[in-house]
């Protein structure tokens, strides 16, 4: 499953079955491998936070489906549900980071659950902070910039691998111009080591990302693998 954010902030999930992997190294056209045509699953309005006419954007659940974080308006904002099947709550915001309210967007848990990422805006610029807990069941503590990944520019929306050794961002060098929005992958030994072989993402190679959102006629999938 693929989760996106349509244009009226509603979180849905797009489906497209087939059986070939996708990750992130090089680029290949899938011509052996058959996938049936992307459809939509059913779209359920998540009710407890929609909110019209407010920008509601970066949904991501925890590891285990019971959490929805997400940003308003530059607000990370957490709702909960019981179950995978019962209705996610309300929307409240994370305290660790209510301090930077209208600074915040890109809330990501990693898969253990004890570290998180986020990226806060300053002046002229926003930078990735990473928060870490002992525990599931305490708080996170003060973000902490992370300096291997700091630009000139914009940083935001890192995601990190489940074994906590590979992260992908977009660098964004000039908010004024959407062609200087790049992706990046850095990767680290260890949990507790730096990011380091920060590099371009295949997908910011010049022509690439036109090439693949104007592919040439044909029964072609353009993907990465790791």
């Amino acid at each position: 499953t693929l989760e996106r954010t349509v244009a009226s902030y509603r979180p849905v999930i797009v489906v497209a079955l087939g059986g070939c992997r996708i990750g992130f190294d090089e680029l290949a056209r899938i011509e052996s491998c058959a996938w049936d045509p992307p459809v939509f699953a059913t779209e359920e309005r998540i009710d407890a936070i929609a909110e019209t006419g407010v920008n509601i954007g970066d949904p991501t659940l925890s590891a285990d489906g019971l959490t929805l974080f997400y940003h308003r308006e530059g607000t990370v904002l957490a709702a909960r549900r019981a179950s995978r099947t019962s209705p996610f709550g309300a929307g409240v915001p994370v305290p660790e980071l209510a301090p930077m309210a209208g600074q915040a967007s890109g809330f990501f848990v990693d898969a253990d659950g004890l570290t998180a990422f986020v990226s806060l805006e300053g002046t002229g610029d926003a930078d990735l902070f990473q928060l870490t807990r002992s525990t599931t069941d305490e708080p996170f503590g003060v973000p902490t910039k992370i300096a291997e990944l700091a630009s000139p520019g914009y940083e935001f929306n890192l995601r990190v691998l489940a074994d906590g050794l590979t992260a992908v961002f977009v660098r964004w060098l000039d908010n004024a111009d959407p062609m200087t929005a790049d992706s990046y992958v850095a990767q680290r030994p260890t949990r507790d080591a730096p990011w380091t072989n920060l590099a371009p993402t295949p997908f910011s190679t010049p022509g690439v990302v036109d090439a693949a959102a104007h592919p040439a006629k044909g029964p072609w999938l353009y993907f990465v693998t790791v």
